[in-house]
């Protein structure tokens, strides 16, 4: 036998249940959230309350969808732990890299549309980032591909020498300016070859957005809103913002463990005074609802309920193994996206870390896709984890799925 409780108040409770002369009772916790909760998939509900408890996590927000449908929306835990507010679906989290499959969409649709070639030099459209006075330009950059630093094997970074110089020229410099960082990273010599080595940078991928702005006349922010997001049905996603102020009032608010800083912009919390989101740009800097990020994923799933954003040829180059990067047939990383073996194939994904947020997002091979976002620091949860492979797991066992579509209610 079962039993639904309702009109608890979140926090602890006791229950007591009695059945003639016999009663018992039992301590439970009551978890606050939002959405329509759907019996189905209550083996991921379970999993993302147990791991939210078990991390410390203040608050988050999960959507699935299959083949095109919305099957999932819940909100979890606080968007404001003080003001006790339950987040909305509409409400707006910090994606960190999450944002880096979102730039790698923009840039195959450009190649799509016959505008970039992805092994064509990189350099011949920076024109507009030139490598800053003073400074000398390692001549192999003249070899990095656009396809190179999609897949993170421009040559930077196996010592984070590309990312901390530009982090700390933000500081010194004292601007958060895209375009001048871009070209910071120009005087930085490389590590490697281009081509030769997987190594993970942002810096990639402030370059690939002064490419989108150069390829089209636009500013990166507008052109990947209006060409990118729109045409999936995303209309608030945006560039997040640090200082308090200025923040979009949909955005949760973000939380941090460590102690208070002296920051770009002050004294304070991590979240609320550090630069990392400017910083990141292209790399890192979208805030937006599990929503939209599970919008993205229906628009690249191969069926016919939504249309692709992609064609099915520009969706197999994106995610196609570089066997010199990643011989064999273990995980690996793309134009954009970590590769991970799952059954029947592999699961299209990417975490997320920003100061104050926490997300992931995967597409399984049976057209099931997640967005998972938490307003914590990733890394920062009890005992330093994260929640994907957990959720990963139950989520890859699900076999039966709702055949409701909540994009249309």
């Amino acid at each position: 036998a079962g039993a639904t409780l309702t009109g608890l108040t979140p926090g602890q409770a006791t229950v007591r249940a009695t059945s003639g002369a016999l009663s018992t009772t039992a301590a439970i916790t009551v978890f606050p959230g939002a959405g329509v909760r759907v019996p189905m998939l209550s083996r991921l509900d379970s999993v993302v309350i147990s791991e939210m408890i078990r991390l410390g996590e203040p608050g988050g927000a999960v959507a699935v969808v299959k083949d095109g449908r919305l099957v999932f929306s819940r909100t979890y835990g606080y968007a404001d732990s003080a003001a006790k507010r339950i987040p909305t679906q509409f409400d707006k989290w910090r994606i960190g890299s999450a944002t880096k499959p979102l730039t790698a969409l923009g840039i195959m649709k450009l190649v799509q549309n016959g505008q970039l070639t992805l092994d064509e030099p990189a350099a011949a459209r920076l024109g507009a980032v030139p490598v800053l006075p003073g400074k000398t330009q390692d001549p192999r950059f003249a070899n990095i591909t656009i396809r190179q630093l999609l897949n993170h094997s421009a040559g930077w970074n196996p010592n984070r020498n590309v990312d901390d110089s530009v982090f700390a020229y933000l500081y010194t410099a004292a601007t958060v300016d895209p375009i001048q960082l871009s070209r910071v990273g120009r005087g930085v010599p490389l590590v490697n070859d281009p081509g030769t080595v997987h190594a993970y940078t942002n810096y990639a991928y402030l370059l690939l957005g002064r490419i989108i702005e150069q390829v089209t006349g636009q500013n990166y922010q507008a052109w990947m809103q209006a060409n990118v997001l729109a045409p999936v049905g995303i209309g608030g996603m945006k560039l997040g913002v640090t200082p308090i102020a200025q923040r979009d009032p949909l955005e949760v608010v973000p939380y941090d463990r460590r102690a208070s800083t002296v920051g770009f912009y002050g004294v304070g919390s991590w979240p609320n005074v550090g630069a990392a989101q400017e910083y990141a740009e292209a790399a890192g800097q979208w805030i937006g609802s599990s929503m939209d990020l599970a919008r993205v994923l229906a628009a690249l799933d191969g069926n016919a309920t939504r249309p692709d954003l992609l064609s099915a040829g520009s969706l197999s180059t994106m995610w196609t193994r570089s066997a010199v990067l990643f011989p064999g047939s273990g995980n690996y990383y793309s134009l954009g996206w970590e590769n991970t073996a799952v059954t029947g194939g592999f699961a299209r994904e990417h975490p997320g870390g920003q100061d104050g947020g926490d997300s992931w997002i995967s597409l399984f091979p049976n057209g099931a896709g997640i967005a998972v976002q938490f307003n914590l620091t990733r890394g920062q949860g009890n005992g330093g984890g994260t929640a994907e492979a957990a959720i990963r797991s139950v989520f890859g066992s699900i076999s039966t799925w709702p055949a409701f579509d909540l994009f249309t209610q």
